[in-house]
């Protein structure tokens, strides 16, 4: 409401005061006391952290002094990926005169109710000294300061008298509870402009004009408010004050304020919240059944007009520049993702190719699902590089089987760095990995046994193709990383891992048509770009075989791209008429991309 006062009234008296509970300094408080509470000794959560070292006056106690140790703080926590960190650790990055800060916000005595309360004590202080040059910009903040002063006080006192706070989650429940009774007193003239007061401040006044809001049941009157004890009989019984009381009390002030009034306005909301609906107050029933003959009633509903607009879908024209940076592209070369981003969404491919604004790096507590599938492809790689030229044998892939575990956990340290593996979701993660890898090799050991032939030809062989498009002056490059390529049974196979799940029907093409402008056929796209790159540089391969090895579908074993239109059941060998008409429709998307008449359009998605 106070936000809401319009600009043209000049002199204002708020009487109710403000919660202290509301000030930016009570975050600052509320933050350490979490910081904490919930975590074992010695260390701190990097979210709470990060939340800390992030509010407006934590920076600026350190930005007046020094302005890079929070930014270094944040960048080793995210570069070595830590969900805690040591206090001891964070002690580091204080330079001298940052010291005294440092050892009152990372102590160790903080983990007990009287040591964080010197802190805060301490922090008060701090700022109070450090902020003294320039107390005039700051007045509120410096009123904030005393009155947390004169909290704290008041706690250590009923702490050093009673010894009842015997822990930090006791300490922040008392804290809370003396906090929500604080107010920050406001000044003005009581004779002149607007009053803004509670109802039971208007005791005895009278106004000309008058405005009551929130006219509600639960609120005017409050209603069957429960702050005792005591059950209401007892309390009946022996003559003690219950609700009803207080609701005469209300139901007095009311009527006496309309008693002189000649413009009244009551304000109630009709909004229902969740299984609870608002209705509005009994006084305002009765005034309309107990009608007054110089009474004039009248009411009327507001409500917001929210506008019924279609989101317009975006779109960016191809500038210059913007051709000169997808120039940059073309000569580096774009990626089967790069490309599948842009049929799902040209505004995706736009923003993370165009502009160069890639999703934020965060903090994984439990291993994200990429880092995941790095680790398996990266461990395969390592298992599989003695065999690479060679065929694979059962005898030589069982001697493999030892080094699994080590290999895995050497690939977890390399890409999780210093979060923990030893217990929870990450424990298990490791142990899933273990599992697929060797699950996989006995997969492979199996497909051998029957007599099937495999040689090993390249792993994370790095694949490039130049298209030239016509209408378009400089060439294209279409680059990836094929994870495997191997000749089964005389016949070359483009192989790609998934440790995620995917089935035939994820690599089934039925109309060449569609699979430039539909999403679902990413993965077909991205195999046939492999397949389409190797046998530019093999054109000696007449038929091969593209597809994937889904971890999670693992029982399906290779599963191959099929153009479902050649024949019933789908044909899985990849022809030189396959590839022709691959690349057909490869240069079709090519050229939309690299058009600079055609804008980058976003999409439903």
């Amino acid at each position: 409401m106070l936000s809401a006062i319009p600009s043209e009234i000049e002199k204002l008296n708020i009487t109710m005061g403000f919660p202290l509970s509301m000030s930016n300094v009570a975050v600052v408080f509320e933050t350490l006391f979490k910081l904490y509470t919930f975590h074992s000794k010695g260390a701190l959560y990097h979210k709470d952290l990060m939340h800390f070292l992030s509010l407006p006056l934590i920076e600026m106690l350190h930005n007046t002094t020094d302005k890079n140790t929070i930014g270094n703080i944040k960048q080793y926590v995210q570069h070595n990926n830590l969900s805690v960190i040591t206090l001891e650790k964070l002690l580091e990055f204080y330079p001298s005169q940052l010291e005294a800060l440092a050892a009152i916000l990372f102590n160790n005595n903080n983990y007990a109710p009287d040591g964080i309360l010197d802190s805060c004590q301490a922090l008060v202080l701090y700022a109070k000294e450090l902020l003294s040059p320039i107390q005039n910009e700051h007045l509120l903040l410096f009123e904030y300061l005393f009155r947390f002063n004169g909290l704290f006080n008041q706690l250590v006192t009923f702490n050093g008298r009673y010894k009842h706070i015997d822990s930090l989650k006791a300490l922040m429940n008392v804290y809370r509870e003396l906090l929500s009774v604080e107010k920050l007193d406001f000044s003005g003239e009581a004779m002149d402009g607007l009053q803004i007061m509670g109802m039971l401040e208007t005791r005895v006044l009278d106004f000309k004009n008058l405005i009551i809001t929130s006219v509600n049941e639960g609120v005017l009157p409050a209603g069957k408010s429960v702050n005792s004890f005591i059950p209401f009989d007892i309390k009946k019984e022996y003559g003690l004050p219950t609700y009803k009381e207080k609701d005469a009390v209300y139901a007095y002030h009311f009527y006496r304020l309309l008693q002189r009034a000649e413009n009244i306005y009551l304000i109630h909301t009709t909004k229902s919240s969740g299984m609870s609906t608002k209705e509005k107050s009994r006084f305002l029933t009765q005034l309309e059944f107990d009608t007054h003959p110089n009474h004039v009633l009248n009411s009327k509903v507001v409500s917001v007009r929210t506008p019924i607009t279609q989101p317009k879908l975006k779109q960016v024209a191809k500038a210059p520049i913007v051709m000169e940076r997808l120039k940059e592209l073309a000569e580096k070369g774009l990626s089967p993702s790069a490309l599948t981003s842009y049929i799902r969404n040209p505004m995706d491919f736009y923003i993370k190719k165009i502009l160069g604004i890639q999703d934020s790096d965060q903090i994984e507590e439990t291993v994200a699902a990429n880092t995941f599938g790095t680790i398996i492809h990266e461990a395969l790689e390592i298992i599989y590089q003695p065999f690479v030229g060679e065929k694979l044998t059962k005898e030589a892939l069982d001697l493999q089987f030892g080094i699994v575990e080590d290999v895995v956990k050497k690939q977890f340290k390399k890409h999780y760095r210093a979060g923990d593996i030893s217990k929870g979701k990450n424990l298990l993660s490791v142990q899933v990995a273990k599992h697929y890898v060797k699950d996989f090799i006995a997969k492979e050991i199996a497909f051998i046994e029957k007599g099937n032939e495999v040689q090993l030809l390249a792993l994370e062989q790095q694949l490039e193709m130049v298209v030239n498009l016509p209408g378009i002056d400089f060439p294209v490059k279409v680059k990836g990383i094929a994870d495997r390529i191997e000749r089964c049974n005389g016949l070359t196979r483009v192989i790609d891992y998934k440790t995620g799940k995917v089935t035939q029907t994820d690599l089934n093409v039925n109309d060449w048509g569609d699979l430039m402008i539909e999403e679902r056929y990413a993965k077909a796209v991205q195999v046939l770009m492999y397949a389409t790159m190797y046998r530019s540089h093999h054109p000696e391969t007449t038929e091969l075989q593209a597809g994937i090895f889904s971890f999670k579908n693992m029982a399906a074993g290779f599963i191959p791209f099929r153009l479902k239109a050649s024949t019933r059941q789908g044909d899985p060998t990849i022809t030189a008429q396959t590839l022709q008409s691959f690349q057909k429709e490869l240069k079709t998307l090519l050229l939309e991309v690299f058009d600079p008449e055609i804008p980058f359009q976003e999409k439903e998605v």
